[in-house]
């Protein structure tokens, strides 16, 4: 069947003296290839929607990728079903377009709470302090915005200003994680001044009993044991690429 909605618009009257009654009509047809389109382009967005709504940030790039090939298809419907050329292609250049103009706001910098988190850090930061970020992807972005002259890290294995990600090897290094604690935690008391403290910057409440961030909690631990916990800052939770910071001084 097909689902029409109408709707009757104001109009006057024809030379004639009859009159004229416009109506404006969307038609659906109703077919199980078409319904499951749909729902699949619907149903993730709304959910999306009403998830993030509960919460500060963006939805993932990664999250709306998955409904992409939906919406080529609904608009492939839709040009298909104009019956002038010109139309047509006026369509595409305008659809074109704003998604021109969409990629190039959204990829011509990082996007990402890492930014307010850097300057949250530069804020904090002295000198002889060590930065440590965990996990390691998000060191790019926060590296971005932080060019303070602290030592830094990022977990796991990683000892060195991180300010673009090398991903081969890096099934290995997540696997191996919880090998590099020791490791991480001797560079960061070697590389500490006399007063120097201990930053560590992680989203402590992510992923719980995935084994790679369990290893990043035990990292949080091990700092735990050896220094005193000055601070922490847990002040941009429930923002997408989210991270604590913890300060820790010598005991």
């Amino acid at each position: 069947g097909t689902f029409v909605l109408s709707a009757r618009l104001s109009g006057g009257r024809l030379s004639g003296g009859e009159e004229r009654t416009p109506t404006l009509e969307v038609a659906y047809p109703v077919s199980l290839g078409r319904n499951l389109t749909v729902l699949g382009l619907l149903v993730p967005m709304g959910l999306g929607a009403f998830i993030m709504a509960r919460s500060r940030g963006l939805t993932p790039s990664y999250v709306t990728m998955a409904v992409f090939p939906a919406l080529c298809l609904l608009l492939g419907a839709a040009f298909a079903a104009l019956k002038y050329r010109p139309v047509i292609l006026l369509a595409l250049a305008g659809v074109s377009f704003l998604w021109l103009r969409t990629d190039l706001t959204f990829y011509q910098r990082p996007v990402s709470i890492m930014r307010e988190v850097a300057q949250r850090v530069t804020e904090e930061a002295q000198p002889g302090d060590v930065v440590i970020v965990a996990p390691d992807y998000l060191a790019p972005a926060f590296s971005y915005y932080f060019d303070g002259p602290q030592a830094q890290a990022a977990f796991p294995g990683l000892y060195r200003r991180v300010e673009g990600m090398d991903w081969v090897g890096w099934a290995e290094r997540r696997a191996a994680a919880a090998a590099s604690i020791p490791d991480m935690l001797a560079y960061a008391e070697e590389n500490r001044g006399e007063t120097g403290r201990i930053l560590l910057v992680a989203p402590m409440e992510a992923y719980p009993g995935d084994p790679f961030f369990e290893s990043m909690r035990e990292l949080k631990e091990g700092l735990d044991r050896a220094h005193v916990l000055d601070r922490a800052i847990l002040d941009y939770r429930g923002f997408v690429e989210t991270a604590d910071i913890f300060i820790y001084r010598a005991p």
